[in-house]
């Protein structure tokens, strides 16, 4: 509900080769933001991204110009607007280092790096105008919910219930207790994670909103 109301479209699959071609988007009201994983398919999927909402743009506006002045004023003339991009499921670097910005895993972390560059080249400043320089060239909500969850999604998908419930739910699988008991701390703290992932998105809807008033 929240998604619907905040006409909010997260660009999903963009990691998987069969997934290439973005995900339908109301070309008019929609914000959306990218997954991205830290894997050249990630960096392959904003090439794409971006190469079909500069065509949508174009007919968009090819569209626009075509309608008599009466029809224009019913039309909307506010295109999609680019909110950022999160890392997920990033493998963490556990020994320490100082000079890796993310702390992850060499290959991981040349991705990640990547990711800002690709979107100024491939992401259309007309989709992203409504942001800094600064906030493309961070994930939404830092290194928040950047790093391998491991089993606990699998976790949430079999209980049908987040992450951070798992262990409150009444019942646990017997071939699972264990797994779910030992992990007790880091399935409640994944809660938290997601709060700060889900505020900080939710200041960059309200910012590219206001800004487009």
């Amino acid at each position: 509900q929240f998604f619907r109301d905040h006409h909010l479209t997260p660009i999903r699959g963009v990691s998987a080769p069969q997934h290439s071609t973005p995900y339908p988007l109301n070309l008019t009201k929609s914000r959306f933001f990218i997954p991205a994983q830290p894997d050249i398919f990630s960096l392959y999927g904003i090439k794409n991204i971006g190469k079909s909402l500069s065509q949508w743009q174009n007919e968009f506006h090819i569209i626009y110009n075509l309608l008599g002045d009466e029809k224009r004023r019913r039309f909307p003339t506010n295109f999609v607007q680019f909110l950022g991009y999160n890392i997920y499921n990033a493998k963490k670097y556990t020994k320490s280092i100082m000079h890796k910005k993310y702390n992850l895993a060499t290959a991981h972390e040349n991705y990640a790096n990547k990711i800002p560059e690709y979107i100024k080249s491939y992401v259309n400043k007309e989709v992203r105008k409504r942001l800094s320089d600064s906030e493309i060239a961070e994930p939404i909500g830092g290194d928040s919910i950047m790093y391998t969850h491991n089993t606990f999604p699998a976790f949430s998908q079999k209980y049908h219930t987040p992450m951070w419930k798992v262990p409150a739910i009444g019942f646990i699988e017997e071939e699972d207790r264990n797994s779910v008991n030992g992990s007790k701390t880091g399935l409640l703290d994944t809660k938290k994670s997601y709060e700060l992932f889900a505020n900080e998105l939710i200041l960059r809807i309200n910012k590219v909103t206001n800004n487009g008033q």
